[in-house]
């Protein structure tokens, strides 16, 4: 704000209502020139004719004139008691007071002009008055609007021209990624590889780092959603539908095998006949049913050493004889990835390789879910047909299994697992229900009481791994808990952890609608499972 004396102030505007009541006396509809002092300012360039001193001079000479007249009218001259000596005496006082008024605001006016003038307004002046810069200092901005504008328009042409270019740079990389798709998509229907296609379309991935962090960004979400798809599926099989039922048969445990591979009764395996579960990604053509078999299970190991144990790729041969060899092809994720794994023959089964997407992530309440579905990868070309290479294709289309604290006794882990698999091969349906019909009474059982018996024969090696895995850090929003599991179709390891952090922190009561814990109660007969929480 400007700082302006607040006698001058009072003062200026006590001079300008005593000359404009002199002013409407006159009854003058016409204005006079400047006095002498205002025409020489006026010649000095001043432009104080605008303002404050011109108002004021020129009501001034309004009122002198404005006595000239009356003094001059015929009811004046009339009057017996005016004379000539009372009209130049009013002159002559009127002209006194009219230079001692001009003397105060010359002296006042420009000092208060100047001020104004050499006040230098922040960027928001007159903001509050709601005045533009332009409004209160015509000359100044006028030019400086022109350079603005000026720079404005070159920097919303710079800008409109970087916008494109980036648009058109995501366009070519979307395309790019886009024909990568058509042709796994053609790949995939046709069964025909075209070598120098994919050598041409990694060669322009190595060239352009950008198109392959977006391929793999895209990759990324799409299994993430797979993910959560199968895990959806999952949970509706195990914990909704009731265990026995809607086609869903209880297998008890081979009395050969029952006193040591389920001695207790911890294990309860039901089976059912499914055509390819996969949705958008099943077979077409295929009208087929296959075996689908669901296990639940209470382990004597707490969760953690559950977990600890099943993360070390070394302790696989120990509890599953169904795989013979595992590889990983590609990481996803850290939480996610593709394996390949083999089996070798069983029955007149032969030798059978899987293709398998991977996923697990963490629960609000401390449990863990891994899921797999069969997918194609480049490095495992499929053999679809028996006889055409070692091993011909098999397929775990979707599973999933839940390894969850128990509630009652946190020395105990209880575990929900689903399998749905196709051996491929084009068998014979008789051929598939005899071979199911002699694993389905041993393997479940025998799996989970290997897990259990072996779990307490490496306790001294798992809670060295625990003291080790206490040193290490979690990166944000991952969890450095290992996990991993072998079984029908595929086996995957992350023993120093990776996987989804839950969005809080395990409480001491299960459920809410993010946590997810489904409980199973393991009971056998026609009891439906105890839910706990879901979404």
């Amino acid at each position: 704000m400007i700082r302006i004396s607040r006698w001058c102030m009072v003062e200026v505007v006590l001079l300008l209502a005593f000359a404009s009541v002199l002013a409407a006396a006159s009854s003058i509809s016409h204005l006079p020139t400047a006095s002498s002092q205002y025409s020489r300012n006026c010649k000095n360039g001043s432009r104080e004719d605008d303002g404050l001193t011109g108002l004021l001079l020129r009501s001034l000479q309004a009122g002198r004139q404005g006595i000239l007249t009356a003094h001059s009218h015929p009811i004046w001259m009339a009057n017996r008691r005016g004379s000539y000596q009372n009209h130049a005496a009013v002159v002559s006082h009127y002209d006194s007071l009219q230079v001692s008024i001009l003397k105060k605001v010359f002296r006042i006016s420009p000092m208060i002009v100047s001020k104004i003038r050499n006040y230098n307004p922040p960027v928001s002046f007159g903001q509050y008055y709601g005045l533009a810069p332009d409004k209160i200092f015509p000359y100044q901005s006028t030019a400086k609007q022109q350079k603005d504008s000026e720079m404005d328009k070159q920097l919303a042409m710079t800008q409109t021209l970087s916008e494109t270019l980036e648009e058109m740079r995501n366009m070519r990389k979307e395309l790019q990624i886009l024909r990568r798709e058509m042709y796994e998509m053609r790949k995939k229907i046709t069964g025909e590889q075209d070598l120098e296609f994919e050598g041409a379309m990694q060669e322009e991935e190595e060239v352009d780092p950008e198109v392959a962090r977006l391929a793999q960004q895209k990759k990324q979400r799409y299994f993430e959603r797979l993910g959560r798809e199968v895990e959806k599926w999952a949970r509706q099989k195990l914990f909704e539908e009731p265990r026995v039922g809607d086609g869903w048969v209880e297998v008890p445990c081979n009395k050969m095998v029952r006193k040591t591979a389920n001695p207790n009764g911890n294990t309860q395996c039901y089976l059912t006949w499914l055509p390819d579960s996969r949705g958008k990604n099943a077979f077409a053509d295929d009208k087929k049913d296959y075996p689908c078999i669901k296990v639940y299970s209470v382990l004597d190991a707490p969760l953690e050493d559950v977990c600890t144990y099943l993360s070390r790729e070394e302790h696989m041969t120990d509890y599953n004889v169904i795989l013979s060899a595992q590889r990983d092809l590609e990481e996803i994720a850290p939480h996610c990835k593709i394996s390949w794994a083999t089996s070798p023959q069983v029955l007149f089964v032969k030798p059978r390789e899987f293709v398998t997407f991977v996923y697990h992530r963490w629960l609000k309440d401390g449990s863990v879910v891994l899921i797999n579905q069969a997918v194609d990868h480049k490095d495992a070309p499929a053999v679809t047909e028996e006889g055409k290479g070692t091993a011909c294709r098999g397929y775990a289309l979707r599973g999933a299994t839940f390894f969850s604290p128990d509630p009652q006794d946190p020395q105990k882990t209880r575990v929900a697992m689903i399998s749905h698999a196709a051996p491929g091969g084009n068998l014979p349906g008789w051929a598939v229900k005899t071979a199911i019909g002699a694993i389905a009474p041993l393997e479940p059982f025998k799996l989970f009481n290997y897990i259990n018996e072996e779990v307490h024969k490496k306790a001294p090696e798992i809670e060295k791994l625990k003291m080790k895995r206490m040193e290490q850090a979690s990166a944000p929003g991952r969890s450095n808990q290992p996990v991993g599991m072998a079984q029908i179709g595929f086996a995957c390891f992350w023993p120093n952890g990776g996987g989804l952090a839950p969005a809080s922190p395990p409480s001491s009561t299960s459920g809410g609608a993010e946590s997810g814990s489904m409980q199973p109660k393991v009971t056998t007969g026609e009891e439906e499972p105890v839910t706990q929480g879901g979404n």
